[in-house]
């Protein structure tokens, strides 16, 4: 509601960045509450008062502390805080106040934000100065040997070497006294323009999409920067994922300034819906049309869910349930609080019976295929069971979700998503909003949690899509996985959606087949913030290496292969630490400074050399992901034996014999996370043959 309230007000009186005689003077004048000093320090920005909008941000922090706020609104404050100060600063830079930059950017990390402050384009733009600086430094030497400014800048440098930000600010703008009194320092405004250049966007483009949110039924996108265009104006476009450039459809335009927002419609499930595109400024310059700045999504689409609903994140123990499993008490007697199930789209769309309208256009479902799933969620919620469904795009007669690149001949388990047409992307979308409106708050359960794919870096198997490098891969995966993320938030706001990897971590790509789960992380991280990063997290299936390995705390070759490394060849229950201790990297944190949520959704172990072997690896895998705190969330992979796979694979994975009998491992699951746990570990400890199964177990650095 904080968010709303303030980007209400922003809409009204933001319409330019510069003074205008035409802005109305709408202000608080005396802010009672942090909402309202972000309002007033938004309209000072509009109005060029620079120093206005510092202070009365540092109001709201101080109101802020006073107010009892809890976690979310304290972020939210600090994050449209951090915005600001950005905006000024870069304000400031174009008007050569490079003093005031700086000492933003001391505020910055004085506030106690040392991680946003690593990770910000702030920092970038401070350090690009720092650099044309110390330029000016050497141009001072070489041209101005008669003054004393060399001795200034060598000081100022030497401060903010060592992080003394306010005595360097202080020096630098004490140096704007002697531009007026030397002729030869017309070399400075050379190195000005310089300094302006290289701090107008970080991507090569005059302008630069700093923002893009919802703001009630419109949304606002704010960019920065300026070059002339032979009209006078910034034209903003709404484009489809798979369009660039002067692609799209025009939804506003602005006066060519220094610092744009232009504001326009949502229309959220109409056909002229903005909620999916993303939005990129275009202007003709000496006769020429072309993109001129990046592109940015909507970085809020849970702005305008109304299906928001409490999620059911206690527990760390879950299971991929058998079909019967709701004709006895199983899942009650396991005591798991999570369940996992796939959702193959094929089902969904391949029948009739269930009409579905989303943004000007109708879509039929699988009116049986429904009915079950609203019964399993159902059945799941009343056991108090939080729900996590596999999203999957199965091969059907109808091809429109299939990727046209994957549409090849070649045969897969699944394929990936179609993000390259309207029709793909349309039908996606309509999918992500029904299931997260259907699985919400209007009576049919709850599902908290979505994964997007299964194994998805296993290219050739289980997301197929032709040869191609890893970071075209990932591009094309991301796009899906930030329509599903915008589709179901859009309805319920504590959906969680989630990318999913298999045990197969530092292992070279082999295009070929599939890509290393760290690399195409990265990859996927990396096509993210292209385009406005959000809160996407990660699932990962642990097995052992090889897979019928029934040891956890032994493993084929592991001195090489199951390491502690970064770049360890595979992540097992053995070796977790690797994978949490990449995602609590400063780069990989989500927009709000925290661990993306980590959930090991299918892991199992053969009982084929033993009962024994499998329960104490059940045992050490649970009790390794209850010490790793950036573990949400353990699902064993099979209840039941498959006599398929006892037979094709060598693996009999289940907590459940083929007949349905009780296994060890099932004793060990059961209890391990209940009173008498402490005994489960020791005799899985005797098993093993150490003395204290603690003593295997690695969570992580701190």
């Amino acid at each position: 509601m904080l968010l709303v309230t303030i980007i209400a007000a922003l809409a009204a009186v933001m319409l330019f960045f510069k003074p205008s005689k035409g802005i109305p003077e709408i202000i608080i004048r005396d802010p009672k509450t942090s909402a309202d000093c972000l309002v007033s320090a938004r309209y000072h920005i509009a109005m060029g008062e620079t120093d206005q909008a510092i202070a009365v941000l540092a109001e709201g922090k101080k109101l802020l502390s006073s107010e009892s706020a809890n976690e979310a609104d304290t972020a939210s404050y600090h994050r449209q805080m951090k915005e600001m100060y950005i905006l000024c600063a870069k304000m400031l830079l174009k008007k050569q106040e490079y003093g005031s930059a700086l000492r933003l950017a001391w505020c910055i990390q004085s506030d106690g934000s040392e991680k946003d402050f690593a990770t910000d384009s702030l920092i970038a733009m401070i350090i690009s100065e720092h650099a044309c600086h110390e330029a000016f430094v050497k141009e001072a030497e070489e041209k101005l040997e008669k003054i004393r400014i060399e001795e200034i800048f060598q000081k100022a440098v030497q401060a903010m070497n060592s992080g003394d930000f306010q005595d360097a600010y202080a020096m630098f703008e004490s140096l704007g006294k002697y531009k007026d009194s030397y002729e030869r320092l017309t070399e400075l405004d050379r190195i000005i323009a310089a300094v302006n250049e290289t701090t107008v966007s970080g991507n090569g483009l005059p302008l630069d999409v700093m923002s893009s949110r919802i703001n009630g039924e419109n949304v606002a996108v704010i960019s920065v920067g300026h070059v002339d265009t032979d009209d006078g104006k910034y034209h903003l476009y709404a484009q489809q994922p798979y369009e660039s450039g002067t692609q799209g459809v025009e939804v506003a335009a602005v006066d060519v300034s220094e610092d744009q927002i232009f504001i326009f419609p949502l229309h959220k499930d109409t056909k002229d819906s903005v909620l999916f595109k993303k939005f990129t400024v275009v202007g003709t310059v000496s006769g020429n049309e072309s993109a001129l700045s990046d592109s940015m999504y909507i970085l809020n689409p849970e702005e305008c869910a109304e299906h928001t609903c409490a999620r059911h994140d206690e527990g760390l123990k879950g299971i991929f349930p058998d079909p019967t499993c709701f004709l006895n008490n199983s899942l009650e007697d396991l005591g798991v609080e999570k369940a996992c199930y796939n959702l193959p789209l094929g089902l969904l769309c391949d029948g009739t019976g269930f009409e579905y309208e989303y943004n000007g256009r109708k879509y039929t479902f699988n009116a049986e295929i429904i009915a079950q799933y609203d019964y399993l969620v159902t059945e799941l919620n009343k056991r108090d069971i939080q729900v996590t469904l596999v999203v999957l795009n199965n091969l059907t007669s109808d091809k429109t979700l299939i990727h046209p690149d994957a549409l090849d001949g070649t045969s897969a388990n699944y394929y990936a998503f179609n993000t390259a047409t309207e029709a793909g992307v349309e039908k996606l979308a309509a999918i992500a909003a029904f299931l997260g409106e259907r699985y919400s708050d209007i009576g049919f359960g709850t599902v908290d949690n979505w994964i997007i794919g299964n194994e998805v870096n296993a290219r050739r198997e289980w997301n197929y899509l032709p040869n191609i490098p890893v970071d075209e891969f990932a591009a094309e995966y991301e796009k899906a996985v930030r329509i599903f993320y915008t589709g179901i938030r859009s309805e319920n706001a504590n959906g969680n959606i989630y990318l999913c990897i298999d045990q197969e971590w530092g292992r070279a790509n082999s295009d070929a087949v599939h890509y290393g789960g760290k690399a195409f992380i990265n990859s996927f991280h990396k096509s993210a913030e292209s385009c406005g990063d959000y809160c996407w997290n990660v699932t990962v299936h642990p097995y052992n290496f090889p897979l019928f390995c029934p040891t956890v705390w032994s493993q084929l070759n592991e001195s090489v292969s199951v390491t502690h490394n970064a770049d360890s060849p595979y992540v097992t229950m053995k070796n977790i630490d690797v994978l949490t201790d990449h995602f609590r990297g400063e780069e990989m944190l989500d927009p709000k400074g925290c661990v993306r949520s980590i959930l090991c959704t299918e892991f199992g172990y053969t009982s084929l050399e033993g009962e024994e072997k499998q329960a104490a690896s059940v045992a050490y895998a649970f009790r390794q992901a209850e010490l790793n705190p950036y573990i949400d969330g353990l699902i064993f992979g099979k209840q039941t034996d498959s006599v398929s796979e006892i037979e094709e694979s060598n693996m009999a994975c289940g907590l459940l014999d083929p007949d349905g009998k009780e296994k060890l491992a099932y004793k060990f699951y059961k209890g391990i996370d209940r009173e008498g746990a402490e005994e489960i570990r020791k005799e899985a400890a005797e098993i093993i043959g150490v003395d204290d199964l603690d003593s295997l177990m690695t969570p992580g650095s701190e």
